[in-house]
């Protein structure tokens, strides 16, 4: 019988995901990060590290904007960018065009909100356990801009049919004057997966921003 961690192998070659499966936990740590022995990263979303083969392949790179920086910035760089774009327009389901790159979530948002031209009556909706830097991005819109927000305030725990329902009610009470819906995958205070599956198909449908 075949190793319950172990993925197939095809065409008798093994690949990156078809090599042993690693548990979480300690074994993980050593096996892919660069933490130091009795170190618990607890703040990985705000000073998290990356796994050795990233390390790996950061400096390759390094090295070969080093090794001809002229030719590399040029023209190697361009060609890379656009193929990590292509590949990440796969996963996502999304135009090649549309994939842009930034810093971080949080400039993300902000590089969004600030580029889009709303008009007096636009609404931008959001939860209560927003991040915070996201929410003073909307302050920052609303007092800069005609558009105002809408917080729909949260009591965790809270079911995932009832978020959703509170979602949609705002959505159709407001219908024609949302423009922009912002929430996140996972919310950092308090930390819990939210059905945004859900709740992005319930703006989609009501042709919000999301």
């Amino acid at each position: 019988m075949a190793d319950s961690r172990t993925l197939p192998m095809t065409n008798g070659k093994p690949t990156e995901k078809q090599r042993p499966l690693i548990p979480f936990g300690k074994e993980m740590r050593n096996e892919h990060f660069m933490l130091e022995d009795g170190f618990v990263n607890l703040n990985h979303g705000s000073f998290g590290t990356y796994v050795k083969s990233v390390r790996d392949r950061m400096r390759a790179l390094q090295d070969a904007t080093e090794a001809s920086p002229d030719r590399y910035i040029r023209y190697e760089y361009p060609r890379l960018l656009d193929q990590s774009r292509e590949v990440m327009a796969d996963f996502l389901g999304v135009p090649h065009d549309e994939v842009v790159y930034v810093a971080n979530a949080t400039t993300g948002v902000n590089v969004i909100l600030r580029n889009l031209r709303f008009e007096p009556g636009d609404l931008i909706v959001y939860l209560g356990c927003i991040y915070g830097a996201c929410e003073k991005t909307i302050a920052y819109i609303t007092e800069t801009t005609p558009a105002e927000s809408l917080k729909l305030d949260l009591d965790f725990p809270v079911a995932d049919d009832e978020l959703v329902a509170q979602f949609c009610e705002i959505l159709q009470r407001h219908r024609g004057k949302v423009r922009v819906a912002l929430f996140e995958t996972i919310s950092s205070l308090p930390c819990a997966r939210l059905p945004f599956e859900r709740l992005t198909r319930a703006a989609r449908k009501e042709g919000v921003l999301n």
